[in-house]
């Protein structure tokens, strides 16, 4: 082990380190730049969404069609945060996976995405 640390740097794995996403906000560049707590009111319509959503989902029986709108509706929610992981991710839900591995992996993601805005919100509060 002494041996390894000369040559290498190790550090804990946290959870936050699992869920790493940046958002750039790219899309709002202007608008942040002469008053940057929007970015605030931003995550908090994109979390209020996504919460939305789970209450559907947990709630209702809901059809395929239904989820792909719904997993449409985030994907455009994670490209105004330009979160390239979050697109990517929506975008594989959109090609693949019966409905309730599809179903199961997107409550997940909002809720791991809902995780991330609140980090943002505390960080910009």
């Amino acid at each position: 082990e002494n041996e390894l640390t000369r040559y290498f740097r190790s550090r804990e794995v946290g959870e936050q380190d699992l869920y790493l996403e940046e958002y750039t906000f790219d899309t709002f560049s202007s608008l942040l730049k002469t008053n940057p707590e929007h970015i605030l009111i931003i995550l908090n319509e994109i979390k209020k969404v996504h919460e939305e959503i789970l209450l559907v989902i947990d709630h209702e029986s809901i059809t395929e069609a239904t989820l792909s709108s719904l997993i449409h509706k985030v994907k455009g929610g994670a490209q105004l945060l330009s979160a390239k992981q979050f697109i990517q991710s929506c975008e594989s839900l959109e090609k693949g996976q019966d409905f309730a591995s599809k179903l199961a992996s997107f409550k997940i993601l909002l809720e791991e995405q809902n995780q991330i805005i609140e980090r943002y919100q505390t960080k910009y509060s």
